[in-house]
């Protein structure tokens, strides 16, 4: 007796993969906008970054050598997957309608899958490796101290030692997404220095926000004009910093107080945030015929992945919570 008939199994193959594809298309994922990718096919890379050089400086008769400083972070890939098991009986009972439907949802989360990702690293704020959403699923880091940057600290820290004056902080406590604390962590981005003390020249570009910020961010934002609540009824405001800043909603921040600012201008070159892509999400289909299709009277359907996120530039990127 045969497990499925091969006309059907191969129906259900091309339907399934369809669906996918339109799952994946459907979706929305906005890590590239708030993060730089790197593809590869090592266990780890290394990702290099160079800091600011002095500046130029008069000619006097002989040359000032300078060397590079250099930084770097490893990042290990992880694994990632998701299968789904379909029965026989579903799959012939169903006539290939709701089944392959499933493979939508599938399709959704693997193109979602960066975006987890990325919300992980910018909530692990101890930098152990491992953010709110790993956490809330009971996760240990699979690389504990991944999650610390370049200079030893977590990417949102008080204590980034490359200032020779002191360190510098990325972390913004006590301050709620509002215009006034914009423009506080807008200036105080603009006001980092490297080694030397030179500005780093921070240009803070994008706002990240969780869907429970998306209108504030909006109206602090993109509003052209809004009331005065300092003035006369019907005051209005011409707002200095309208399409200044692009907002970008990850779905995946679950602080509804929790904000962040970003340089994304140098991307691709640099960022707050790196994503190491050793494998992009591939959909996977079981061979017919195989022991498991006859033994479990099943089908196997997945996705697998490889990749991880790790802090980069911290100057390029802060947090703020209210």
């Amino acid at each position: 007796m045969s497990f499925i008939q091969t006309a059907d199994l191969k129906s259900l193959q091309s339907a399934f993969s369809a669906r996918f594809q339109a799952g994946y298309g459907s979706a929305s994922p906005v890590a590239d906008m708030i993060s730089v990718t790197q593809a590869g096919d090592a266990a780890s890379m290394t990702f290099g970054f160079v800091a600011a050089l002095d500046v130029l400086r008069p000619f006097t008769g002989e040359k000032e050598l300078k060397n590079l400083d250099t930084h770097s972070v490893l990042v290990q890939s992880m694994e990632y997957e998701l299968t789904l098991e379909l029965k026989k009986k579903d799959i012939e009972t169903d006539q290939l309608g709701l089944v392959a439907n499933r493979a939508e949802v599938l399709g959704r989360s693997a193109a979602m899958w960066k975006d987890y990702l990325v919300a992980d690293c910018l909530t692990d704020i101890s930098g152990t490796g491992a953010g709110t959403l790993t956490r809330a699923r009971g996760i240990d880091p699979v690389f504990p101290g991944y999650g610390l940057g370049f200079d030893g600290v977590a990417l949102f820290s008080a204590a980034h030692p490359l200032d020779p004056a002191g360190s510098q902080s990325n972390n913004f406590e006590n301050s709620a997404l509002t215009q006034a604390n914009i423009d506080t962590v807008a200036e105080a981005m603009r006001a980092y220095t490297d080694e030397g003390g030179n500005p780093l020249g921070v240009r803070p570009d994008t706002i990240i926000v969780p869907p429970a910020l998306e209108m504030a961010a909006i109206r602090a934002t993109q509003a052209e004009i809004s009331l005065d609540p300092g003035g006369a009824a019907g005051t209005t405001n011409i707002h200095a910093m309208v399409k200044r800043f692009r907002v970008v909603v990850l779905d995946f921040l679950t602080d509804a107080t929790a904000w962040y600012m970003a340089d994304m201008s140098k991307a691709p070159a640099a960022a707050g945030v790196v994503f190491y892509e050793r494998k992009a999400p591939t959909q996977l289909q079981l061979a017919e015929g195989s022991d498991y299709a006859f033994t479990r009277m099943a089908h196997l359907f997945g996705v697998e992945a490889s990749g991880a996120p790790a802090p980069a530039l911290w100057w390029l990127i802060a947090r703020s919570d209210a």
